[in-house]
């Protein structure tokens, strides 16, 4: 067992904390970190390819229903019209690039400029019949109303502003977070925002962790992350969301605690603060 332990008044999900320290020094994680939602699912209906990078995210901010886009000339090749009156939902961009040619044995570089395309959402389209275009939606990702409370009670400031990312915003004193519908299951959307939740906690009013460096110096990012994501795991043992070491804890974990090797204390201080941390957003608002 390791000799790492999470000090008295901070024992909430200890077992937990324990098993990840366990796992990680015993080179379980290989430090290969995916993120636990995705932001490309829009699709173009015709060609079946995912839109990426900007395009997928100005889509999704849209917030249509169906994730299937088109133009008005693709739409209508594949037996589909929008009927009258219908404003386009968005706009795509293809790259700019440079393409080269050869004239005469002479190599020649063209810029060719980014195109903008309008296009539709599958919900606006119809058949030849008047039908409209349908097709298999995902199953919603479930809310959890308990889950819900529990963190709301602080009232924080949560907005779903960019469905790409996760962050906190010590300035604006924010979380964003990407929709849950986004997320494999509820517990990875509930574990993430446990994260986000911990980093909110070092704002001056509330634990006073300074994250100015945050930005600029690995190694204090390393720590603060070790400290959200050891915080998160306490979190979602306490809620019940969890019992075993999950694999998007442990592979997060190894990927920062790399930075900080040198410092044989840092799991032990990553712990403490982690539980300061748990323990204000457990307890109930002043």
């Amino acid at each position: 067992m390791s000799d790492v332990k999470v000090p008295a008044a901070e024992r909430i999900g200890s077992a937990m904390v324990e098993k990840l320290i366990e796992s990680l020094e015993a080179g379980v994680a290989n430090g290969q970190w995916k993120q636990p939602w995705t932001t490309s699912k829009q699709i173009n209906a015709v060609t079946g390819a995912s839109y990426s990078g900007a395009n997928a995210i100005n889509l999704m901010l849209i917030g249509a229903e169906c994730p299937y886009w088109a133009t008005f000339n693709q739409w209508s090749t594949a037996g589909y019209r929008i009927p009258q009156g219908t404003e386009s939902s968005g706009f795509v961009h293809t790259p700019p690039r440079r393409n080269k040619k050869t004239e005469s044995g002479e190599e020649i570089t063209i810029f060719v400029p980014s195109k903008t395309f309008v296009v539709f959402n599958g919900s606006q389209v119809v058949d030849a019949d008047g039908n409209p275009f349908t097709w298999e939606s995902s199953p919603p990702v479930p809310v959890l109303p308990e889950i819900e409370a529990f963190f709301a009670k602080h009232n924080p400031t949560i907005v779903h502003d960019d469905p790409s990312s996760a962050y906190y915003h010590p300035s604006k004193d924010l979380i964003n977070m990407p929709p849950i519908n986004s997320f494999v299951d509820n517990v990875s959307y509930y574990g993430t925002l446990a994260h986000e939740m911990i980093h909110w906690t070092a704002h001056k009013d509330r634990l006073d962790r300074d994250l100015s460096q945050y930005g600029r110096d690995r190694k204090v990012r390393a720590f603060e992350e070790l400290i959200a994501e050891f915080g998160a795991a306490i979190i979602g043992s306490e809620l019940g969301l969890t019992t075993e070491v999950r694999d998007d804890h442990l592979q997060y974990l190894a990927s920062w605690l790399s930075s900080l090797k040198e410092d044989k204390t840092v799991l032990r201080r990553a712990v403490t603060e982690a539980g300061k941390a748990s323990a204000y957003v457990s307890r109930d608002a002043e």
